[in-house]
């Protein structure tokens, strides 16, 4: 787990770099960013910045959940232990630089 943390960690820098040098900034709102950006992150790098922050939040609620990114529109599947976590989840990926659009589809169904 540390190692993995660690990798997220240099990937998310990769990416804070990348924004930096693109001007990006944070448009905010909801799950449904569809509004105008310069451009969305790649998806490599955007999947990398989604782990790093998963990774670092990670509590135990993620461990079911299934992230894929194609064209910056980001698909969770998964379980979750409640609707709380699966707010949570979302919103911490709807906060990531270049995610345009969440097609949450996870499901409320386990304890941890």
């Amino acid at each position: 787990m540390q190692q993995s943390l660690v990798n997220a960690l240099r990937l998310a820098s990769l990416q804070s770099t990348f924004e930096g040098e693109r001007g990006v900034t944070d448009s905010g709102g909801a799950s449904d960013k569809s509004s105008k950006r310069v451009g969305a992150a790649p998806d490599d790098i955007l999947s990398a910045a989604i782990a790093a922050r998963l990774a670092a939040a990670d509590d135990g609620e993620v461990d079911r959940v299934h992230v894929a990114v194609q064209r910056a529109c980001v698909t969770l599947r998964g379980e979750v232990p409640t609707r709380r976590s699966m707010g949570r989840i979302e919103a911490l990926i709807a906060s990531c630089e270049g995610v345009m659009r969440i097609d949450n589809q996870m499901r409320v169904g386990y304890s941890h």
